[in-house]
């Protein structure tokens, strides 16, 4: 499984504006990741669309964090920002498997397992671990 571009810009600028504590400009948050602005527009309408930042127009506008950093883990990012979150098509809901043997597929199992660890994982690390480099990022 590889994340793609999307999900590490979309880390970058919640941990920014989670560092900054207040609302941040797509234009600031463009320069701060080295971003062109339409690409940095689409990630955060996107991030906007499904709730992890809030915007507000105007002189002082921008877009801030929905919630306290601490409650936006990076599973929630990578929700938002990849087509996928499942290390193999047998784990998405339509249970895809090119032997039907979803049910009995000794991989199956070993799959489930490791995808419940990743979402573990992932779904333990917030926004606030990473803009503080928590203990739990150093491990």
């Amino acid at each position: 499984m590889q994340l793609n571009i999307t999900t590490d810009y979309a880390i970058r600028f919640l941990t920014y504006i989670a560092k900054q504590d207040r609302f941040c400009s797509s234009s600031e948050l463009s320069r701060f990741a080295n971003v062109g602005k339409e690409y940095t527009h689409k990630i955060l309408r996107n991030l906007r669309n499904d709730g992890l930042v809030v915007s507000t127009a105007g002189k002082t506008g921008g877009y801030n964090l929905s919630r306290p950093a601490e409650e936006i883990s990076i599973l929630d990012i990578m929700n938002s920002t990849e087509e996928t979150t499942v290390v193999n098509k047998c784990l998405e809901e339509e249970h895809f498997c090119s032997r039907d043997g979803i049910f009995t597929c000794e991989m199956h199992r070993v799959y489930e397992k490791f995808q419940k660890e990743l979402e573990n994982y992932f779904g333990n690390i917030t926004i606030k671990d990473i803009a503080e480099k928590s203990e739990i990022v150093e491990k």
